[in-house]
């Protein structure tokens, strides 16, 4: 699975935290993320910066899409360590 999301595979909406009004919506500001292919949502509110929770959403969504994967891998597919090792080595995963 790759490591990095490209922005568009990815649906993002900002927000305001906490109990402010739209028009009196501080520096404060939250981030929700939905990855178009899967639907899975994600948000932060919690940091001090739009930037700093936009980061902290997008590991969240690595980890949900990782979580996602391992959900649903047929146990009949699984191999032992060794021979995928040995698969990993001969090219068999590129």
């Amino acid at each position: 699975m790759k490591a990095e999301i490209d922005n568009s595979e990815i649906l993002m909406e900002t927000c305001c935290a906490g109990e402010q009004s739209p028009h009196t919506c501080g520096a404060l500001r939250g981030i929700k993320l939905t990855h178009k292919a899967t639907g899975i949502v994600v948000h932060s509110i919690k940091e001090k910066s739009q930037h700093a929770n936009k980061l902290a959403a997008l590991e969240l969504l690595k980890m949900e899409l990782v979580k996602r994967r391992f959900d649903n891998i047929d146990e009949d597919d699984l191999v032992d360590g060794k021979t995928f090792w040995e698969e990993l080595n001969s090219g068999k995963h590129d």
